[in-house]
């Protein structure tokens, strides 16, 4: 403190440091004497005489609150990372991959679109699990029902939207959708290890 300013040894922003040292003495030295200090909203401030266990434990308590509002702050970052780490590795998935990959046991036959055209051993990709509808299981692959083909490309064009937007994101930063995909996942783990 007694340093020159633009001498070795001088703090960069010598009021800065003045202010860090008061805080110091204000948060450290007070309580434990039992003196309170209290800023005023007018520039000026207060002070008290108290019990310095009165003052310590106020003083822990707040340590405690600002700990926890910390934590809670780290806990969100980790699950915006989760989340984007897991809506883009959904999204990388190329559309034209998108059923195949995901729910490849289902259906037996595609477009070139991607688009699934028949199920796998004949059950109806409507049917719900469990609905046997009537006789025995059918022979072979059957056509997928309109209603659930409409489903099926409305999902496809999500997709196809959401693998788009990521690939224009990675280019965007110069990198593949894999690498943008790599880097959210070492992003997490880098928070996740922080917890």
């Amino acid at each position: 403190m007694r340093a020159k300013p633009g001498s070795e040894g001088a703090p960069a922003d010598p009021a800065g440091a003045v202010l860090d040292a008061c805080d110091k003495v204000r948060d450290g030295v007070l309580p434990a004497l039992g003196v309170r200090l209290e800023d005023l909203g007018t520039g000026g401030s207060r002070w008290k005489l108290d019990d310095p266990a009165v003052l310590l434990r106020e003083m822990a308590e707040k340590r405690e609150a600002a700990a926890a509002a910390l934590a809670a702050k780290q806990a969100k970052e980790v699950e915006r990372a989760r989340k984007r780490h897991t809506d883009a590795a959904a999204a990388a998935v190329p559309p034209a991959d998108f059923f195949r990959t995901t729910r490849g046991a289902e259906f037996s036959a595609y477009d070139a679109a991607g688009l699934p055209t028949h199920t796998a051993g004949g059950a109806a990709a409507t049917a719900p699990a469990g609905d046997e509808g009537g006789g025995g299981a059918a022979a072979g692959p059957e056509p997928v029902a309109k209603s659930a083909l409409k489903k099926l490309q409305k999902a496809l064009d999500k997709q196809a939207k959401d693998h788009a937007k990521l690939s224009a994101e990675a280019a965007a930063k110069g990198l593949t959708v894999e690498a943008l995909v790599a880097s959210y996942a070492a992003e997490l783990a880098e928070l996740e290890s922080k917890l």
